[in-house]
C-alpha cells in the first residue's frame, strides 16, 4: 500500500480518536479493586473497553455523560470503567470478555447480566435508574401508589400481612426480580388500602396519572390463575394499554405488528398537547386492539426511524402526528394529513393488507470491470452474500457521510488484493437500501465477516484487538478467518508463490481491458493503483 495514503490515514485517525479518560463519576477500575468496588457500590454498569477500538471511542462519551447524569442518583448505582489492554487485563479474562466495548452489570458484587439497554446517555441513564430502584417497592399508602405510577405504568401486589404458602404472592415477587428494570412493581400489607384496591387480596394494574383516559379503566384487578406463567402473560397483555408510551428504555415491548405515532411527546413540558393527540389516537386504536399494537414515540428520540420509511429529512416541523407501521409483510406510512378519520381509513387498508408496504432499496447496476469491490442492493444481497458459495466480506456504509467514504481508500485495496481469492468484498450503501436481518450498525459504517459455510452468522468486525480500520488490519483478518486458507497469502498473511500471484494478476487486468473494450462506455473513476507489500 502507498505508504503516504497510509499515514495520511494514520492521522485522520488520531485526530477522530476519543479521550476515554476515567473521572470521579466514571472511574476506572483495576486488577486490584475492581472485586472490592463492586461490591460496595450496589448495582454497578461496567464498560470493558479497549484504548484502540472504534466503537469504544464512540461509545464512551455516551456512557461517561449517563454516568455524570447518575452522580446524585438516591439509589446504590456507579458506572464504571475497565482497561482490558493494561491495568484489568485479569479482569477482562475472568469477565470472559470477547470483544469491545462489553457492557456488563453487577449487582452487589457479583455478576447479574448483561446490558442489554439504550446505547445514548439518556437511556443509559433511564435504563440503570429503573434497575437499580428497590422492586418491588414498599406501598405503604395511597401517595406510595401515586409516586410508583408516576413515570410509568405499575403493578401492585396487595396482601394480608403474614401471608404464606400463596402461589400468587410467591409468582409476583419472583416476576419483580426477573422484571426488575422493565416493570413498575410494590408490594403492600396494609388492610386500607387491601380495601380500597382489591376484594380481599391480588395483583392491581395502575396506570399512570398522564396515561389515564375514558377509553380504559384506571386499575385493572387480576381475575386468572394463580400460577406465574398466567401471571406474567396478562402484565405483559395490559402492561402499556390500548396506546403505550414508546421509549428507547421499552422499545422491545412493542413487537410486530405495530403502529407508532410519531410527534413532540413530552409529558414533563407538554401533558396537554402530548395527550390532545394521544386521546385522539385511541379513539380509533380502540378498534384495532386485537390487531395491532399501537404506541405514541418522541419524534426526537426516534429521528433515525425515519430515514427507513423514505424521509429524507428529519420532519422536524409540523404538530400533527407521523404515523408508521411495521408488520410481518414490511413497512408502511400514512401518507395523508392525521385526522381521525385518515387513520381510520389507514388502518382499515393495512389490516384488509390493501397497502404497498415501503422498501428502501437501490435498483441493481451493472458491476463495473475496474471496480473489485462488489456493490449490493437489497435485491440482490441473497445472491451476491447468502447463496454466493464464498467466504463474505462486507461494508455498510452511508454515502452521504464522510467517515465511511473515507475508510473506502482501504477497502478497495483490500479487494484488488482479494481478486481471484475465493472471499469477495462488497459493500452496501445504507443510506439507499435496508440492513438486512442480522446485521447492525455500529457508528457510522460497519463490516461483517460472513463465512461460507456459516450464512446465518455474521460476525461484526472491529471489536477485537488487531482488528483496525486500514488495509493491512483487514488484510490480515482475512488470511486468519478464512474458510479456507489464501491462495497467495498464507495464515499470518505472508506472501507465497508470488511470481505465479503476478502472473495472476496480469492474466486478471488484461481480462478486465478487453471487457472493457467490448461494452465500449464509460468506465468508473480509476481508483489509486497502490503497491501491495509485505504486512
Amino acid at each position: 500500500m502507498n505508504l503516504h495514503i497510509f499515514s495520511i490515514f494514520l492521522l485522520i485517525g488520531s485526530v477522530l480518536s476519543k479521550d476515554m479518560s476515567p473521572t470521579a463519576y466514571f472511574p476506572e477500575l483495576t486488577d486490584k479493586d475492581f472485586k472490592d468496588e463492586i461490591s460496595r457500590s450496589g448495582i454497578v454498569l461496567v464498560m470493558f473497553l479497549a484504548p484502540w477500538c472504534g466503537h469504544c471511542q464512540k461509545l464512551h462519551p455516551e456512557v461517561e455523560l449517563a454516568a455524570k447524569m447518575l452522580r446524585k442518583s438516591p439509589y446504590p448505582l456507579l458506572i464504571a470503567q475497565v482497561d482490558c489492554t493494561k491495568k484489568g487485563k485479569k479482569t477482562c479474562t475472568k469477565a470472559q470478555v470477547t470483544g469491545y466495548p462489553t457492557l456488563k452489570i453487577y449487582k452487589n458484587g457479583p455478576f447479574w447480566k448483561e446490558y442489554d439497554g439504550p446505547r445514548t446517555a439518556k437511556g443509559i441513564a433511564e435504563y440503570m435508574t429503573r434497575h437499580a430502584r428497590p422492586c418491588p417497592a414498599e406501598i405503604k399508602n395511597e401517595a406510595n401508589i401515586e409516586e410508583l405510577a408516576s413515570d410509568d405504568n405499575a403493578f401492585v401486589a396487595f396482601f394480608k400481612k403474614g401471608t404464606k404458602d400463596n402461589v400468587l404472592k410467591d409468582a409476583f415477587l419472583k416476576l419483580a426480580e426477573e422484571q426488575r428494570g422493565h416493570l413498575r412493581m410494590g408490594f403492600s400489607e396494609d388492610p386500607d388500602l387491601i380495601l380500597n384496591h382489591c376484594p380481599s387480596y391480588g395483583v392491581v394494574f395502575v396506570r399512570n396519572k398522564w396515561l389515564r383516559n375514558k377509553f380504559e379503566p384506571d386499575e385493572v384487578v387480576y381475575d386468572g390463575e394463580e400460577t406465574q406463567v398466567a401471571l406474567e402473560e396478562w402484565m405483559k397483555n395490559v402492561q402499556h394499554g390500548i396506546v403505550g408510551l414508546r421509549t428507547p428504555s421499552n422499545i422491545r415491548d412493542f413487537t410486530l405488528p405495530v403502529v407508532v405515532a410519531y410527534y413532540d411527546v413530552d409529558y414533563e413540558k407538554n401533558p396537554k398537547s402530548t395527550n390532545y393527540w394521544r386521546n385522539r389516537i385511541l379513539k380509533v386504536a380502540k378498534d384495532y386492539k386485537d390487531d395491532f399494537k399501537f404506541a405514541i414515540s418522541s419524534k426526537f428520540d426516534f429521528a433515525g426511524d425515519f430515514g427507513a420509511y423514505g424521509y429524507t429529512s428529519f420532519p422536524g416541523k409540523g404538530k400533527e402526528p407521523i404515523i408508521l407501521a411495521k408488520t410481518h409483510s414490511g413497512k408502511f406510512k400514512m401518507n395523508d394529513s392525521f385526522t381521525v378519520e385518515a387513520f381510520d381509513e389507514f388502518l382499515k387498508k393495512l389490516k384488509a393488507d390493501e397497502l404497498k408496504p415501503y422498501f428502501k432499496a437501490e435498483e441493481p447496476t451493472k458491476q463495473g470491470t475496474e471496480n473489485p469491490i462488489i456493490t449490493v442492493v437489497e435485491k440482490t444481497f441473497e445472491n451476491l452474500v447468502l447463496k454466493s458459495g464464498k467466504d463474505s466480506f462486507i461494508l455498510f456504509y452511508s454515502s452521504k457521510t464522510n467517515e465511511g467514504m473515507e475508510f473506502q481508500a482501504h477497502w478497495y485495496n483490500l479487494a484488488e488484493e482479494l481478486v481471484g481469492e475465493d472471499v469477495d468484498v462488497l459493500q452496501m450503501d445504507y443510506a439507499y437500501n435496508e440492513m438486512p436481518d442480522n446485521y447492525k450498525l455500529v457508528g457510522t459504517y460497519s463490516v461483517y465477516w460472513v463465512p461460507k459455510n456459516d450464512k446465518s452468522h455474521p460476525v461484526i468486525y472491529g471489536g477485537n484487538k488487531g482488528e483496525g480500520r486500514t488495509y493491512p488490519s483487514l488484510l490480515r483478518y482475512v488470511c486468519r478467518k478464512a474458510t479456507e486458507e489464501l491462495k497467495y497469502r498464507n495464515r499470518k498473511g505472508k506472501l507465497k508463490k508470488i511470481e505465479e500471484k503476478k502472473s495472476g494478476q496480469k492474466k486478471s487486468e488484461q481480462k478486465k481491458s478487453e471487457q472493457k473494450k467490448s461494452e465500449q462506455k464509460e468506465s468508473e473513476p480509476k481508483k489509486p493503483d497502490l503497491e501491495k507489500t509485505e504486512l
